[in-house]
């Protein structure tokens, strides 16, 4: 799985994409309908933040705010990291992993980039732990990440591989 392009591992459920000036509450409440993690924030059909869970329960409610009156804006994480949808999966991995995030947006390479989705670790791990369980039927018990490190050890033959172990 690590080296197959993003597109072939995102699924095609919809995802969660409002204008900066939302109510955090609606927000929360389109995430939750869709069992989202993340919604991400456009203006003009452009990609400029990702709202998360953590944005929701760190900037929103720790913060004392009213998620009634505050903008998504005012509390996303402006100008992601993002990924074209034509990399491998296992850059994705590794690109939440170095710069300390559980989401990455996925955009298509068109001039603006068209929003694709994002890809959260919970996907990756989701699906190593029912390759994992498909395994132990066959006799093979082996953990998931684990599994999915052996694929990146087997895609990526540089010092990215090596800092993942």
């Amino acid at each position: 799985m690590p080296s197959r392009p993003i597109h072939q591992v995102l699924s095609d459920r919809p995802f969660v994409s409002v204008p900066a000036d939302t109510p955090v509450r609606e927000v929360v409440r389109q995430m939750s309908a869709l069992q989202r993690s993340a919604a991400l924030v456009t203006e003009h059909g452009v990609l400029t933040g990702i709202f998360t869970e953590r944005d929701a329960a760190f900037g929103v409610l720790a913060a004392g705010l009213d998620a009634d009156t505050t903008p998504v804006g005012a509390v996303m994480t402006h100008n992601p990291v993002t990924l074209t949808e034509d990399r491998p999966f296992g850059h994705a991995l590794h690109l939440m992993y170095e710069n300390g995030v559980r989401h990455v947006p996925i955009v298509r390479r068109q001039p603006p980039p068209a929003r694709r989705g994002h890809c959260a670790r919970r996907t990756a791990t989701r699906r190593a732990h029912l390759r994992r369980r498909a395994g132990a039927a066959r006799g093979d018990h082996g953990h998931p990440v684990s599994g999915l490190v052996r694929g990146l050890r087997r895609s990526y033959r540089g010092p990215e591989a090596r800092r993942l172990m």
